[in-house]
């Protein structure tokens, strides 16, 4: 063999050599960060759609006074670090779409008349704060695995009958149930809660007997209990 097809050769397997070491160091491509978004106040449904992608919410998120029927354009996010705020939509039937939200600081849903139903909020296991006012809720369905919370706020839901969806709260700081015309112990009445560090205030939820509130009193080991359910009260 002549020494310049010898010199080809030798040049063409160091050139193979090189590239076959470079693919072998090169980086494995991995996933893309979670995409994060600044937090704001919602009051149009064309500025909800631009959160499709965010999985991370640094601040809080208000979705207030919309036309808005079910929360989809919220369908990614995963943590919020701050507060949702679920205020005044009275087309909003659903949450459901929040389905994949793991962690958020607090959570105030009032005002959603045509609210029936928390399924989508089944991966939040505690809460600073959880207001649940005025809404068309039946039960608290999807609120499941929840077992800790800071004040628990439970106020004037005509509809409510149950908080079965309540049965793993063991513990809170304050609880206030309050002017619930319907809500009935023997379908739920919070079984698991052990303690209430302050106030516990039980009124105006005329479906609810003072034994039923004794109960949760003595259970909760609370410091006070406010149990006047009557009709009047």
């Amino acid at each position: 063999m002549s020494s310049r097809i010898r010199t080809v050769v030798v040049s063409a397997a160091a050139f193979l050599a090189v590239q076959g070491c470079a693919a072998r160091e090169a980086p494995v491509a991995t996933a893309h960060a979670p995409f994060a978004c600044e937090g704001g106040r919602i009051t149009a449904e064309d500025y909800a759609a631009s959160y499709a992608d965010c999985a991370i919410i640094h601040g809080s998120l208000e979705v207030v006074g919309t036309s808005l029927s079910s929360l989809a354009p919220f369908a990614n996010v995963q943590h919020i670090s701050g507060s949702l705020i679920v205020r005044d939509n009275d087309r909003l039937e659903s949450v459901v779409a929040l389905g994949q939200l793991r962690s958020v600081q607090s959570i105030e849903i009032t005002g959603n008349p045509a609210l029936a139903s928390l399924a989508g909020l089944e991966r939040i296991p505690s809460l600073d704060r959880l207001v649940l006012e005025r809404n068309g809720l039946y039960d608290t369905q999807g609120l499941e695995g929840l077992s800790e919370v800071g004040a628990l706020v439970v106020r004037k839901n005509p509809k409510l009958i149950s908080l079965g969806g309540l049965s793993g709260l063991t513990r809170a700081d304050s609880v206030e149930i309050v002017g619930n015309p319907r809500l009935c112990a023997s379908l739920g009445m919070l079984p698991a809660l052990r303690e209430v560090k302050g106030e516990l205030h039980v009124s105006r939820n005329v479906g609810l007997s003072e034994s039923d509130v004794s109960d949760l009193t003595v259970r909760a080991r609370s410091k006070m209990s406010v149990a006047n359910n009557d009709p009047e009260g």
